[in-house]
């Protein structure tokens, strides 16, 4: 078999940032993602990769389970403690987080974010890039450098998105100040991503930065209902 292409999955990857973001209504969001999920791991196979490649392993479940829970739990930690600081929980409440209904709120934490999203996300990122770098001759380090490019370019579309809406923008008076905020957002993940790369290294499995991740990503949407079920525009005081 020939070696892997590095650029196919990165390509692939990127047609699919464009169609999610701006093609896939909400509702098709988990299906579409699942979809694109296995197409990966499809074509990661189809250039060689195998299993422990992707971080797959069954054999690695049990590490990457631990480490998970501690990952997981950290996240939540940390979210309790930014819903206790009336600064960090202003920009909590990002306005498509009021007043959202119980099952709404049960279906982005259980199912939309660790099924939709992180999921989605580790297998592309944590899974197929770096499995497909690393067989492709590159080191650990180069594939998790890649990796977290990939990941933060990925996000550009998101972090853009995410302004609209959360007190942060209403103090933004430029294009230019907004277009530094998206990219430091995208910096930012792209760090996040060599964290979350260590983990997959260390237990050998995506399903410790999968759960991180999808904790992470939980916790800080409860802490935004949160603030607005308990606070209102009350949290906001002093900050506009």
């Amino acid at each position: 078999m020939s070696e892997p292409s590095r650029i196919v999955p990165v390509i692939a990857i990127g047609v699919y940032n464009l169609v999610q973001n701006l093609m896939v209504p909400a509702p098709a969001y988990v299906p579409a993602n699942l979809v694109a999920t296995g197409a990966l791991v499809a074509l990661a196979r189809s250039q060689g990769c195998s299993w422990g490649d992707l971080g797959l392993d069954p054999s690695h479940a049990e590490s990457g389970l631990r480490l998970g829970a501690a990952g997981a739990g950290l996240a939540a930690v940390l979210a309790v403690a930014a819903s206790s600081n009336p600064t960090a929980r202003h920009y909590l409440r990002d306005e498509r987080a009021a007043g959202q209904e119980n099952r709404d709120v049960a279906y982005r934490a259980m199912v939309r974010f660790p099924l939709g999203t992180a999921l989605f996300e580790e297998v592309a990122f944590r899974g197929v890039i770096s499995g497909v770098w690393r067989r492709s001759g590159g080191s650990k380090g180069e594939a998790a450098l890649a990796t977290a490019i990939t990941f933060g370019l990925w996000h550009l579309i998101p972090a853009s998105d995410a302004l609209v809406g959360n007190p942060l923008d209403s103090r933004l008076s430029s294009r230019r100040s907004r277009a530094g905020v998206v990219v430091t957002g995208a910096v930012a993940t792209g760090l996040a991503s060599l964290g979350f790369s260590w983990m997959r290294e260390r237990s050998g499995s995506l399903i410790a930065p999968w759960m991180t991740h999808a904790a992470i990503n939980g916790a800080v949407y409860l802490a935004g209902v949160a603030a607005w079920r308990r606070f209102g525009d009350e949290s906001g005081a002093g900050h506009g």
